[in-house]
């Protein structure tokens, strides 16, 4: 057991690595205990407290193993066996990529080939990525020289894995087998039929309802100042902070300070402008008007994924608005600084957990966010893909089950529906938060929304 995955990249507390290892010895997980940590001085030096915790690195991707990893481990503990406690098979993709992550077979064979010469164990991460379902999805984050570089992560954990998203086999896979039945089994292994997949073709959206209509599906507060989902005990979706002023500001424009991590700003229900944590912390937008009596702003944030890695995860990774919200007016060239913090707001958490009671009506409203609804017959309970070319950023619900997030910005161009989700008469649910594109419509069918993804051998 891991004593903790990659301290070694962003921590130096000993003590506080003694103390997981003692908790872990006084709940009896009576184990060998490891560190994981990248391959070189840098991330192993502080990753675990001495030498009776076997270490294990991290390496793998598009830059493949060599004898240099090797010669790490003999030169940094010499007593110590051979252990690739993550080999990246693959690794994430970003929403924002050009294309899906592609590690390149010979990169994964030469791995796999070294692993074998020095005898090393190995951990295959992953040897099957799965899907990130529901808000599960997790952002990677960097700081760069003065700021920091924030990537929400895709859907699809397909991972550029052996084993497809949809349990199907690549290449890679039958590399490792063939490894292991070399050096490890007397006999070939057995390997289950390839799943096969449904078309379903295309399905309609015939319904909708807004979301402003249907704020009860949601939890309210009052709250002096914004606050982030977590005073709310809020831990994912999105989170809608409103305010009916009850004077004349005399201020058109708008600061958002620590935006977490996507916000779309409203005048009195109509869309005005979406500011969002990847360009920036921090951001001004201008209203069409000053704002008067009776006036309603909404700032609606989503939490598009927690930080998963690295030293950003000590500070905390807090969601809605991490700081407050300005009305400030344009002055001369530039904006008036400070102008006004403003107080005294409606809360409504919207953790979309269970859209039940969201009403909906005949037809689709121009207006957003918005919920879409619509129905389809499935043959089997063979899995299939849903594609959303003519929407734009939001989550997909399959019989009430939220299979993750869509969005244009690419490179996913669609989302996995497991088989087990589906019946003979099937719902789907959309959360459009940005409006749809052309006809009100997805298309459901058996090609995968990866379009570099590696062909798979049929078993």
């Amino acid at each position: 057991m891991a004593i903790e995955n990659e301290y070694g990249s962003f921590g130096d507390d000993f003590n506080y690595l003694r103390e997981l290892e003692e908790f872990f010895k006084k709940e009896k997980m009576d184990c060998l205990y490891f560190a994981a940590d990248g391959g070189n001085e840098y991330y192993a030096s502080t990753g675990r407290t001495g030498p009776h915790i076997v270490q294990g690195i991290d390496e793998g991707g598009i830059w493949p193993l060599g004898d240099g990893h090797f010669r790490f481990m003999d030169r940094f503990d010499p007593n110590c066996p051979y252990f690739i406690a993550e080999y990246w098979a693959g690794n994430f993709t970003d929403w924002g990529y050009k294309a899906c992550t592609d590690i390149p077979d010979e990169a994964f064979q030469q791995s796999l080939d070294m692993m074998e010469k020095y005898g090393a164990s190995f951990n295959m991460y992953m040897i099957f990525g799965g899907t990130n379902f529901g808000f599960t999805n997790g952002a990677q984050a960097f700081m760069n020289s003065t700021a920091l570089n924030y990537n929400p992560v895709v859907t699809s954990y397909d991972y550029d894995a052996a084993i497809s998203e949809t349990g199907g086999y690549t290449r890679r896979y039958f590399a490792i087998k063939e490894m292991m039945e070399r050096d490890h089994s007397p006999a070939p292994i057995a390997v289950p039929k390839t799943p096969t997949l449904q078309n379903i073709g295309e399905v309609m959206l015939t319904q909708s309802a807004e979301l402003f209509d249907n704020l009860h599906i949601g939890h309210s507060h009052k709250s002096v100042t914004v606050e982030t989902m977590e005073e709310f005990d809020q831990w994912s979706g999105y989170i809608l902070y409103s305010k009916t002023f009850e004077h004349n500001t005399y201020l058109d424009m708008v600061r958002l300070i620590g935006i977490r991590d996507r916000a779309q700003v409203f005048l009195n229900g109509e869309y005005i402008d979406t500011a969002s944590r990847v360009d920036a912390d921090m951001a001004i937008i201008q209203l069409p008007k000053r704002v008067e009596v009776g006036d309603r702003l909404d700032v609606l944030v989503e939490n598009m994924g927690r930080i998963c890695y690295g030293q950003e995860t000590f500070f905390g990774d807090k969601k809605g608005i991490d700081g407050a919200i300005v009305l400030t007016e344009r002055k001369g060239n530039g904006i008036r600084n400070p102008g006004k913090i403003t107080f005294n707001w409606d809360v409504t958490c919207l953790e979309l957990d269970n859209l039940s009671g969201v009403k909906f009506k005949n037809g689709i409203t121009t207006k957003n966010p918005a919920f879409l609804k619509g129905t389809f017959k499935a043959q089997n309970q063979d899995s299939c893909f849903v594609h959303f070319d003519n929407l734009t950023k939001g989550v997909i619900y399959i019989n009430g089950f939220n299979i993750g997030r869509y969005w244009d910005f690419g490179p996913l161009k669609a989302l996995y529906i497991p088989g087990a989700l589906l019946k003979e008469e099937n719902e789907i649910v959309i959360f459009e938060t940005d409006g749809i594109k052309g006809e009100p419509k997805v298309i459901i069918n058996d090609i995968c929304g990866i379009e570099n993804h590696k062909p798979e051998i049929i078993v």
